[in-house]
C-alpha cells in the first residue's frame, strides 16, 4: 500500500491522490503534465514564428501523448498538427531553421505543383542531387549500436549469397530507401530512428508518433521509393557512362526492391501512398499498372494492378482525393518499371 502511495500523483489544485498513469486529475480535471505542455506549446509557437514547420510540429506530437484523447485540449493540438502539416505541403519554400541545428543549410524542396511530367522529372533530379547534398541523412546508416550491427549482419548474409560487390549495392539500395523515409519524417517533425535491417525481410524505421492525416502518411510512405528511384537512376547512369555490368545489375535490383514496395497494401509503402487517393485516382493507378503488367507479362505489376483495383472498389478511399499523390505514385511506378525491366540483365 505504501509503495502505491509513493508512486501516486498528488494534484496541487484539489489535493487528490491518483495513479501516475492518468493524464488528468479525476477530481478537478487538472492536466498532469501542464508544465511540460506549456513548454512544448511555447516551443511550437516560436518555431512556427520562425517558419520552421518541422520544429513546430515536433513539440505538438509530443504534447498529444501527454493529453487525454477525449479532452478539448487534445482536439485543439490535433487541429494545430493538421494545420501545420498542411503548411509543409503548401508552403515548402518558406525559410526553416532545423531544431538544434541552426547553422545547417535548409534543404531545397521539389517544385510543389507537380502538375506536369516536367515538374516530376525536376523532382527526380533534385532527389538525385539530394543523395549527395544531404549526406547527413546517410550518416544515420553508420550510427553505432543495434542499427550498425543489423547493417553489418545483413551485409554479411547477402555477401555469402551474391558476393560482396552486389551485397554492397543491395545494402545501399535498402539503406537509401529507408533514409528517404527518415528525411520525410524529419520534414514533418517526427523524431526518427536509424534504420534497422533484417536479413531476408529488408529494413524498417521505428516511429513513435502516428501521422495526423492520410496525406502526411502518404508522403512519408512514398518518400522511400522516391529516394530508391534516385539510387536506381544513379546506378543506371554509372552503367551507361562506364559500361560496368555490376551497376546495371544494381540498378535493376534497386528498382525491383522499390517496385515491390509499391504494392498498395499496408504496411508496404504503396499501401500508405494510396491511402490519400480517392476511388477514381486509385482506378487510374490500377489501369496504369495493369497496362504495364500486360505489356511486360509481369506478375508483380499484375499484383499491383489487382490490389489497386480492389482498394478502388472497397471502403477506405479518401473523400477529398490527392492529385499530387496520384501523380507521384504513377510517375514513380512508371520509372521504376522502366529501370527494372528496361536495363540489361548484366553479369557482375
Amino acid at each position: 500500500m505504501s509503495g502505491t502511495q509513493d508512486e501516486a500523483r498528488l494534484c496541487p489544485r484539489c489535493g487528490l491522490t491518483y495513479a501516475p498513469s492518468l493524464l488528468a486529475c479525476p477530481g478537478c480535471g487538472r492536466l498532469s503534465h501542464s508544465d511540460s505542455l506549456k513548454s512544448l506549446l511555447s516551443a511550437s509557437k516560436e518555431a512556427e514564428a520562425a517558419g520552421d514547420w518541422a520544429g513546430a510540429l515536433l513539440p505538438l506530437r509530443d504534447a498529444v501523448k501527454l493529453l487525454p484523447e477525449d479532452s478539448q485540449q487534445c482536439r485543439q493540438v490535433q487541429a494545430q498538427l493538421v494545420r501545420l502539416s498542411s503548411l509543409v505541403e503548401t508552403d515548402p519554400g518558406r525559410p526553416r531553421k532545423p531544431v538544434q541545428r541552426p547553422k545547417a543549410a535548409p534543404g531545397k524542396q521539389a517544385a510543389t505543383g507537380l502538375a506536369a511530367v516536367g515538374a516530376l522529372l525536376l523532382k527526380s533530379k533534385v532527389l538525385l542531387l539530394g543523395l549527395l547534398a544531404k549526406g547527413k541523412f546517410l550518416l544515420l546508416l553508420l550510427q553505432g549500436g543495434l542499427p550498425l550491427l543489423s547493417l553489418l549482419g545483413s551485409f554479411g548474409v547477402y555477401w555469402t549469397v551474391w558476393g560482396w560487390k552486389m551485397a554492397a549495392l543491395f545494402m545501399v539500395a535498402l539503406g537509401v530507401h529507408e533514409i528517404g523515409h527518415v528525411s520525410a519524417l524529419k520534414r514533418y517533425g517526427f523524431p526518427a530512428s536509424a534504420p534497422m535491417f533484417i536479413p531476408g525481410l529488408g529494413a524498417f524505421v521505428r516511429l513513435r508518433h502516428q501521422p495526423v492525416s492520410a496525406v502526411e502518411d502518404a508522403r512519408i510512405g512514398l518518400a522511400g521509393p522516391w529516394w530508391g528511384l534516385g539510387v536506381s537512376v544513379a546506378l543506371a547512369l554509372a552503367w551507361w557512362l562506364g559500361g560496368w555490368g555490376l551497376f546495371a545489375a544494381g540498378a535493376r535490383v534497386s528498382a525491383f526492391i522499390n517496385l515491390f514496395n509499391m504494392l498498395p497494401v499496408p504496411p508496404l509503402d504503396g499501401g500508405r501512398a494510396m491511402a490519400s487517393l480517392d476511388s477514381e485516382e486509385r482506378l487510374v493507378c490500377a489501369a496504369l499498372a495493369g497496362g504495364l503488367a500486360m505489356s511486360l507479362n509481369s506478375l508483380l505489376l499484375g499484383g499491383i494492378a489487382l490490389l489497386a483495383l480492389m482498394r478502388a472498389q472497397g471502403e477506405g478511399a479518401s473523400l477529398f482525393g490527392d492529385k499530387r499523390g496520384a501523380l507521384e505514385y504513377a510517375f514513380v511506378l512508371g520509372m521504376l518499371t522502366f529501370l527494372a525491366f528496361g536495363l540489361p540483365q548484366a553479369n557482375w
